[in-house]
């Protein structure tokens, strides 16, 4: 599969296609078992170092220390001979009207996510003491503690995340299996990251949506922006509303804003697809990435 064009000249492609360890698009290795024992040594360091962080130092430097050490860490190790940032295609400037469009497609579907997770919750009730532990983490109680939050459980997360999901296990998981394997793969391992069975089938949409955002624009910035701004609202409006009591954080949206929200996403959707068939349709095969 292309991405659109980018206006900085592709990897050294024969460099990354001397790399007997890593898979496709990054190397030569047929195997696909690395990369599984990579995300299972991820899930252990969640896990470990996370809870570890968690219980000396608190929320926000567990969050960012286990997003820079464990997820984003070993990608780029990885990646280091080729130059992580390069392969990774963060040095690449993002579109600034696509990367709205994303931020706008994220935000809406954070509106109709939350509507299913106040059904699914119905079914499926998170217990009560992990919602109370989850609002005492990310409630901040002044403008300062606000900042850290959303630096801590939006930007970093954004970055690494989408680093490791879309930049390294969507790309290997689309050379391997094709496009829209490899989305529903790194789909579903992002939503496994998370460790949160509560919230999985809304994770996995998340994924969906970042992954097609990455497709149809070829620049990991939009997707870490959309997944950044998605998280950090999610504070911001905790944030606002200090009265949130348990029983509030499963409650529906307005049902006036559902609407709103679904030509939201739809239009930020149909915006990214027609824009990126736009772009491969004049774009020169030699302006295009192959991954």
């Amino acid at each position: 599969m292309t991405y659109g064009p980018d206006p900085v000249p592709p990897p050294d492609l024969a460099r990354e296609a001397s790399d007997p360890v890593l898979p496709p698009p990054f190397g030569t290795a047929r195997s696909f078992g690395g990369v599984v024992v990579l995300f299972i040594l991820m899930l252990l360091g969640m896990m470990l170092v996370g809870g570890a962080a968690q219980f000396f130092l608190g929320f926000a430097a567990n969050a960012m220390l286990t997003e820079v050490l464990v997820v984003l860490g070993p990608v780029w190790f990885l990646l280091r001979r080729h130059g992580a940032a390069e392969a990774l295609r963060l040095n690449v400037r993002p579109d600034s009207g696509l990367l709205a469009w994303a931020i706008l497609g994220v935000l809406s579907l954070a509106v109709l996510v939350a509507e299913f997770t106040h059904w699914s919750d119905l079914v499926f009730p998170m217990p009560e003491s992990v919602k109370a532990a989850y609002l005492d983490a990310v409630t901040a109680g002044s403008v300062p503690e606000l900042l850290l939050l959303v630096l801590a459980a939006g930007l970093v997360p954004g970055i690494c995340e989408e680093a490791a999901f879309r930049g390294y296990f969507q790309r290997v998981g689309v050379e391997r299996y094709g496009t829209s394997r490899g989305i529903l793969l790194a789909s579903a391992l992002f939503a496994l990251m998370h460790l949160d069975p509560w919230h999985l089938v809304a994770l996995f949409g998340i994924g969906l949506y970042l992954g097609m955002v990455y497709l149809w624009t070829g620049n990991l910035w939009i997707p870490a922006a959309a997944h950044a701004a998605n998280n950090a609202a999610s504070v911001i409006l905790l944030y606002l509303a200090p009265e949130s009591t348990l029983s509030q954080v499963s409650e529906p949206p307005p049902r006036w804003l559902l609407p709103l929200a679904a030509v939201g996403l739809v239009a930020t959707l149909r915006h990214l697809r027609r824009t990126h068939r736009a772009s491969s349709s004049v774009s020169p095969p030699n302006q295009r990435i192959l991954s």
